[in-house]
């Protein structure tokens, strides 16, 4: 997997997928120098997996015109580019020439994080040398010119944890493995962070830290379902599976291999799927279960020769040996386990070393070859007391783990519990703020269809009182026309004189002669009213009783008896 993550760096130098035939037509073009490098650049990286004789012509013509053209970044990415190009056909040397040249000019131009990249570049030429510690020499160097580029600085962390794991310093690994996890969990990098903390759960594994292994495959699996990861899903499980299989926690342990051969069933992770095929193989094995073990084996025995991984093929031989021997077949038993003994020279496997001695030469003496199954015996007995200290070794990390495990499960369980309690606690309060959201909705919406009805009563309103303003304005100018007009005609009368009779002007009272005065000069009701301080109404109320206590009809007539009595 690491090998892949190297690979992706290497190739990865440009963002954008490259259209080949607009390159070719600003390469054949009367363009500038640095344009046509540029594009040679660009044209040559495009084509290093599909043409690699085509990508070295490019980058050698833009290293040629750069240097005549004096154009150093554009030469100093065309060596890059050539030096990651020709390593990947194994010229390791020109990849380290190319690579130093190219360092040398990044220097000089001070373009620090390119100076980083090239480094790394080199290392990884150094890596498939297989000079690990020549590897993370440059990797180390590289850190301090990456250190503006988190990203760049997170993969480096990663690929000295590569070189250390190649080199047998696990401990060292998981180092920068830890310090390129901090970084993607910075910069909210799901997929990498996921696929770090499995390689860590890996490592952990290969010291015989079953529990460590076991929390950091818990954190990979949590981390890959939250951005759908399936690889890092069936990584995480399988991880898990055989981790749980050392400590012959079983029954787990067959879970979760199950559920990564499930994640793995897409035709890319063929080898994926045949290692968590091949570890629950091993637990059949180990169960009993020889009917469920067996066709496992024989279906992946061929694939992990195909790909020369000479352990796992073997490990597959020496299961269907054993099986067969169980079941009696010695003559298929003697088939597979002979193989598997030949390959014993190629597998640095102490425990699969005593393994396969000890059931073939069992195998051997009940054959019937005596000598053969004496000399297996004699070098079984050579190993099985060298290796003893290494079973003791075995089983007292296997009882470690399962007590850690047991810690680290309590732990995570008071964990999930407080968790449980937390979201119980934010949903009840989602609830609670819905149901403020809502009420409030609606009491706004309730004062603000009260508001809109007590606007729309007031409007009414005001348009009533409007009408009857201008009503009643009617009403008094018809009436003071009115009264005009009865005025008008009493006075045309001929008789000028009021009759000789005596009218009651005693029974008035103050207010009545006011008003009586002011008739008697001819002011209308209205003008009496603002005379007086008082309504209209109120006046006409005083006409009333004016014409009722003198026996008369109208105004004209009480401006005559006025007059009479000089009021």
């Amino acid at each position: 997997y690491m090998r892949l993550i190297i690979v992706f760096i290497l190739l990865t130098e440009s963002l954008f997928a490259i259209n080949t035939d607009s390159l070719k037509s600003v390469i054949n073009s009367n363009v500038s120098v640095q344009n046509k490098v540029d594009a040679l650049n660009a044209l040559g990286w495009e084509l290093r997996m599909k043409n690699p004789d085509s990508t070295v012509a490019l980058l050698s013509s833009s290293i040629s015109m750069a240097y005549k053209a004096g154009y150093q970044k554009g030469l100093a990415l065309a060596l890059n580019n050539y030096g990651c190009s020709v390593m990947l056909y194994g010229m390791f040397q020109a990849a380290n020439d190319s690579l130093d040249k190219a360092i040398e000019i990044y220097k000089s131009l001070g373009e620090d994080v390119e100076v980083g990249k090239a480094l790394v570049n080199k290392a990884i030429n150094y890596y498939y040398q297989s000079l690990p510690d020549s590897a993370i020499i440059l990797a180390k160097q590289a850190l301090g010119y990456l250190a503006a580029d988190t990203v760049r600085l997170a993969a480096t962390h990663l690929n000295i944890g590569l070189f250390y794991r190649s080199a047998g310093k696990l401990r060292e690994a998981i180092t920068h493995y830890l310090k390129a996890l901090d970084l993607y969990e910075k910069i909210g990098n799901c997929d990498l962070t996921a696929a770090t903390q499995n390689n860590i759960a890996t490592l952990f594994y290969y010291l015989e830290k079953y529990d460590k292994a076991i929390e950091y495959s818990i954190y990979g699996l949590n981390t890959a379902k939250k951005c759908n990861s399936v690889r890092e899903i069936g990584s995480a499980y399988f991880v898990r599976g055989i981790s749980y299989g050392k400590i012959k926690l079983l029954d787990s342990a067959e879970y979760y291999l199950r559920e990564s051969v499930k994640k793995f069933k897409d035709p890319a992770y063929k080898r994926e799927q045949n290692n968590a095929l091949f570890s629950l193989a091993e637990i059949y094995y180990e169960t009993g279960r020889y009917n469920m073990a067996l066709p496992i084996y024989d279906s992946i025995m061929d694939y992990f020769k195909a790909i020369n991984d000479i352990k796992a093929y073997s490990s597959c031989l020496n299961g269907i040996g054993l099986i067969y021997y169980s079941q009696g077949k010695n003559d298929s038993a003697y088939k597979y386990l002979s193989q598997s003994y030949e390959n014993l020279s190629y597998i640095e496997d102490p425990y699969f070393y005593k393994t396969v001695l000890k059931s073939f030469a069992d195998l051997t003496e009940k054959m019937g070859d005596k000598d053969k199954a004496l000399f297996l015996h004699k070098l079984y007995e050579q190993v099985k007391d060298s290796l003893y200290k290494e079973e003791v070794a075995r089983q007292t990390a296997e009882i470690e783990a399962k007590y850690r495990l047991n810690e680290l499960l309590e732990g995570m369980k008071g964990v999930e519990i407080e968790k449980a309690e937390l979201e119980f606690n934010l949903k009840f309060l989602a609830v609670f703020l819905l149901l403020t959201v809502i009420v409030s909705g609606w009491l706004f919406w309730s004062y603000g269809k009260k508001r809109k009805v007590l606007a729309e009563m007031k409007k009414q309103r005001e348009k009533y009182l409007a009408e009857y303003k201008t009503l009643k304005e009617a009403y008094n100018q018809v009436y003071n026309k009115l009264e005009k007009i009865s005025y008008f005609i009493s006075e045309a009368k001929k008789n000028d004189e009021a009759t000789e009779e005596d009218y009651p002007i005693e029974t008035l009272t103050k207010r009545e002669l006011e008003v009586l005065s002011y008739i008697s000069i001819g002011l209308l009701d209205k003008e009496i009213a603002d005379k007086l301080d008082i309504s209209v109404t109120t006046v006409r109320t005083h006409c009333r009783n004016i014409y009722k206590k003198l026996g008369i009809n109208n105004r004209t007539e009480a401006a005559k008896i006025a007059g009479k009595y000089k009021v």
